[in-house]
């Protein structure tokens, strides 16, 4: 990719990286206040714009074991989705579980649910959860769970977890990869989250917002992986892939 771009009203050559950080300062998402945050939001600018432009193929048929529409539509912007096969599995924490073995179990069991109906095919299912202190929150179960949830994360910082895993029964393959990302919330008041709750956008979401639609004006900073939060890491999944030669162009 080349570093330097015309600017057709200027005539002038602009780099990548000031047109990614000036399209993120206009939109007032983040705050690029330290040089890794910056530098962060740039590789996860570049990702984005390969993501969009449609490079790859893929090799063999891959399924998604989600019904979730994020997921699905990165899926699709990468050019490797077939279809969607939802995993009817419980999704409980066990007391004895942490945030990783939790989400790490999930998701191997969505992928080994959809596998069993399709040993042949490449199976990739995620979960995602908000880790605060040491308490896990998940998709609210009413709205007043929701602006519960909201409230704790009001002025602190959270860490988002998505354990991806990769499966393909007849190869014997079963592979988990994990991805934390650490988000910044500025002090939000309760009127302010109650009006973002009745928009009904927390409802589905882990940690009740979804940083990629209207509960991006809580986050303050990010500090890591943009798509991890949205509920899959680009980045690694991308890699999971190519590991095992599944990518083309």
């Amino acid at each position: 990719m080349r570093e330097y771009l015309l600017d057709k009203n200027t005539k002038k050559s602009v780099r990548w990286k000031d047109i990614f950080q000036t399209n993120l300062f206009c939109h007032g998402v983040w705050e690029l206040k330290s040089f890794t945050f910056s530098l962060n939001i740039y590789w996860n600018a570049i990702l984005w714009t390969l993501v969009m432009s449609r490079l790859f193929t893929c090799a063999e048929e891959i399924i998604l074991a989600s019904g979730s529409p994020r997921r699905r539509a990165y899926l699709e912007e990468l050019g490797v989705f077939s279809r969607a096969v939802s995993a009817d599995i419980e999704e409980r924490k066990y007391p004895a579980e942490t945030s990783v073995t939790y989400i790490e179990r999930l998701a191997r069991e969505k992928a080994g649910y959809v596998a069993e109906r399709y040993p042949d095919f490449w199976i990739v299912a995620a979960d995602t959860v908000v880790c605060l202190d040491d308490m896990v929150l998940e998709k609210p179960v009413n709205e007043d769970d929701a602006v519960d949830m909201l409230l704790r994360l009001s002025g602190r910082e959270h860490i988002v977890r998505t354990a991806v895993c990769l499966q393909n029964q007849a190869k014997s393959v079963c592979d988990i990869s994990l991805v934390s990302t650490g988000v910044s919330f500025w002090e939000v008041t309760e009127e302010m989250i109650r009006a973002y709750v009745r928009t009904g956008e927390p409802m589905d979401k882990a940690g009740s917002y979804g940083i990629q639609g209207k509960g991006a004006f809580m986050v303050r900073e990010i500090h890591g992986s943009y798509s991890n939060v949205v509920g899959l890491p680009l980045y690694e999944f991308i890699g999971m892939l190519c590991r095992y030669k599944l990518l083309g162009n």
